[in-house]
């Protein structure tokens, strides 16, 4: 059986599609993405990590509008995986991935640089 939406080609008994998650009933059941297991069975697919808490604690403490653009993207990853959209929650969650260290980073860098120059200055005085 070849799926509607993808094309890829499936087992005659398939309710999903092995590629996708199409269900190939019609009905309107809940998406189950699978993936090939081990001994050539079926296991259902976990989401993709969404990368939320690290989100919400770099906008909170480090940099707030690069952190509202990790929390946007973090809160996609569940909805676009159960939607169906395993693609596109795989790249929501490597955006909230970096997006959440950018954010970092525009504290950390300049607070080493910082630190760096304060350690160096000739002027002040050794300990």
């Amino acid at each position: 059986m070849d799926c509607p939406r993808c094309g890829t080609k499936n087992d005659g008994r398939a309710r999903y599609c092995g590629n996708c998650g199409e269900s190939f009933s019609g009905s309107a059941q809940s998406y189950r993405p699978y993936t090939e297991g081990g001994q050539g069975g079926m296991q259902a697919e976990k989401p993709p990590q969404n990368y939320l808490i690290p989100a919400i604690l770099v906008t909170i403490f480090c940099c707030l509008p690069t952190g509202i653009v990790a929390i946007i993207y973090a809160a996609q990853v569940n909805a676009k995986f159960h939607g169906g959209d395993v693609k596109g929650a795989r790249s929501s969650s490597e955006s909230a991935k970096l997006w959440s260290i950018i954010s970092a980073a525009l504290v950390i860098v300049p607070l080493l640089i910082i630190v760096f120059f304060t350690l160096m200055d000739p002027a002040s005085p050794e300990p």
